[in-house]
């Protein structure tokens, strides 16, 4: 829109005749594209309002119960979607490109029908070009909004470093979780979302035109030493790509308008952590706040293992400082960011121990539970047919 501040005025002309016909036309075309850009504006606008007012469909107790008891047992989620990511997966490796195609392949197992793309590009290192292949899987293309959840699933260049809870158990938290809401899932796929609903109470509710998204960072890892350019790869590639790629259902916006929020995982796996509430711009704080409160019901209800306090994980301590992760570039384009990370860092971070004998897996039961009930919740599928 012009800076009014600096139109000049033609000064007096006249009202009829050529040139007085020319100038109001001109004028017309002027204030015409004005409110065009004011109406866009306003309606881009509708959607951010839309995110940032959304409400989440809280579990009735019982119903909370019975959730996570259906997926407290890990051992299939340990034995086949996190043993085959426990190797070394350097971007450009066969080892990534194995952990690659096993992260497809279950995608593409999973009944509710997932659409999965491959964003793959090269881009220069200290040690030359590599080839590095995002994964991106929307369960409806065509929703207007999406929840994300986002993990790398690349390890650093160490000899010997399989990077367990950096970053292959929360890749495999995700594939877990969309696999045990795959029947719940696969029935909102399709469903008109903003067809009305009635709640437990009664009352009508109207559903929000909204979806899930998985994504797979390759090359978060610096191949040297961490540095704008020697970092996070993938991320940084992909935010690009969204802020330019017109949005399925309506090609005046872009694909970046409809995050609602990207939940970020990473470092989990180790015993003992603590998330802290990232003071991050946005409406965020509220999803940190809602996982607080499903640790703290789950707590009374008895229903973590090994868990000693009612906010063990998600303490609430304020975080002011900078964790440079994949969050970082969509965080630069507006992006409400939810960075579910160990601070401090587990003990393992960056070692060869970083392996499977030095995680816990009751933590990572937990975790799993607490994940579980805030997508089940925020997704509203308890209105899911079964």
């Amino acid at each position: 829109m012009p800076n009014f501040s600096t139109y000049e005025s033609p000064g007096v002309l006249p009202s009829s005749g050529p040139t007085g016909k020319m100038v109001r036309t001109a004028m017309l075309l002027f204030v015409g594209v004005c409110v065009l850009l004011f109406v866009r504006e306003g309606s881009s606008g509708d959607w951010t309002e839309e995110k940032n007012n959304h409400k989440l469909r809280k579990l009735t107790e019982s119903k909370l119960e019975k959730l996570v008891k259906d997926v407290a047992n890990i051992d299939d989620m340990w034995e086949k979607l996190l043993r085959p990511m426990l190797k070394e997966r350097v971007p450009g490796t066969p080892g990534n490109q194995m952990v690659r195609q096993h992260i497809v392949q279950q995608l593409n197992n999973l009944k509710a029908g997932w659409t999965v793309d491959e964003d793959r590009f090269t881009d220069s290192t200290p040690y030359g070009d590599v080839e590095f292949v995002n994964i991106i899987a929307t369960l409806n293309p065509q929703a207007k909004r999406h929840l994300t959840l986002a993990c790398h699933y690349d390890s650093k260049k160490l000899k010997g470093f399989i990077g367990a809870t950096d970053s292959a158990v929360p890749c495999a938290l995700m594939l877990n979780i969309v696999k045990n809401l795959d029947s719940q899932l696969g029935s909102i796929k399709n469903k008109l979302r903003s067809n009305t609903c009635i709640k437990e109470d009664g009352t009508s509710c109207k559903e929000p035109d909204l979806t899930l998204q998985l994504i797979f960072f390759d090359g978060e890892e610096a191949f040297r030493d961490w540095t704008s350019t020697d970092s996070i790869y993938g991320a940084r590639h992909l935010a690009r790509q969204l802020e330019e790629k017109p949005h399925e259902q309506d090609p005046s916006r872009k694909m970046l308008d409809g995050m609602d929020v990207m939940v970020l995982l990473d470092l989990l796996g180790a015993k003992n952590p603590t998330f802290p509430n990232f003071q991050f711009r946005g409406s965020a704080e509220k999803w940190y706040n809602r996982l607080k409160d499903i640790e703290k019901s789950l707590h009374a209800k008895k229903l973590l293992d090994e868990h000693y306090s009612s906010n063990q994980y998600f303490t609430g301590r304020q975080y002011n400082g900078r964790i440079e992760d994949d969050h970082i570039p969509f965080l630069e384009r507006g992006v409400n960011i939810l960075h579910v990370i160990s601070a401090p860092f587990p003990p393992q971070w960056h070692r060869s121990t970083d392996d499977e004998a030095h995680l816990d897996k009751p933590t990572t039961a937990n975790l799993n539970k607490i994940l579980t009930a805030f997508v089940y919740e925020y997704l509203h599928l308890a209105s899911a047919r079964k």
